[in-house]
């Protein structure tokens, strides 16, 4: 994929630690309590049902409900 190419090697080595950190049942997605939860234990807060649905819509492209790897590296290029 051509997100893999252009991140930087650290870059993504850093996102995918992350990514497999908050991974909790290790099915290679994140979903909105892994999202939730990751960001209790990063941040110290919770997010609102409403910033939530904001992260979903923003890095779940196909919808799913859940956030794979490749929809953060799609992410992580945008900012």
């Amino acid at each position: 994929m051509i997100t893999t190419h252009l991140l930087p090697s650290a870059s993504k080595e850093k996102l995918q630690k992350v990514f497999v950190e908050l991974d909790k049942n290790g099915n290679g997605t994140l979903s909105k309590e892994e999202v939730l939860e990751g960001c209790k234990l990063a941040f110290g807060s919770e997010l609102t049902p409403e910033e939530i649905e904001k992260i979903f819509q923003a890095v779940d492209s196909n919808e799913s409900g859940e956030i794979d790897f490749n929809g953060i590296q799609m992410t992580h290029l945008q900012f």
